[in-house]
């Protein structure tokens, strides 16, 4: 039923979090941890049926790089997650609004 979607539960969920771990299929989810001020951690998946495009792990590579997210073997996420917490590393909180405006007004 609709009423069971509400709309503010991703943002309740995120703000409720200390670490927010997502797969790697979706560029909107991980984009969405990215950007949520949280440790976001990204689960890599072992099988190749699974595994992103050139473009995808272009995206996740550049962002692992700039440190918004963390990229995790599918076999060590628990370890990586009692790491990042016990060791509390700077959110790098990935914030594109200001480049995104910038390019629009060159367009205009």
């Amino acid at each position: 039923s609709s009423d069971l979607n509400i709309p503010e539960a991703v943002g309740g969920i995120l703000g409720l979090s200390d670490f927010v771990l997502v797969s790697e299929e979706s560029i909107s989810m991980i984009s969405e941890a990215a950007s949520s001020g949280k440790y976001a951690g990204v689960i890599r998946m072992k099988s190749k049926f699974s595994s992103p495009g050139l473009r995808h792990e272009r995206f996740l590579r550049n962002l692992e790089s700039h440190g918004h997210v963390f990229l995790i073997p599918s076999d060590n996420v628990a370890g990586k997650i009692k790491d990042t917490l016990d060791n509390r590393p700077a959110i790098k909180k990935l914030n594109d609004r200001l480049v995104v405006e910038q390019a629009i007004k060159r367009l205009l």
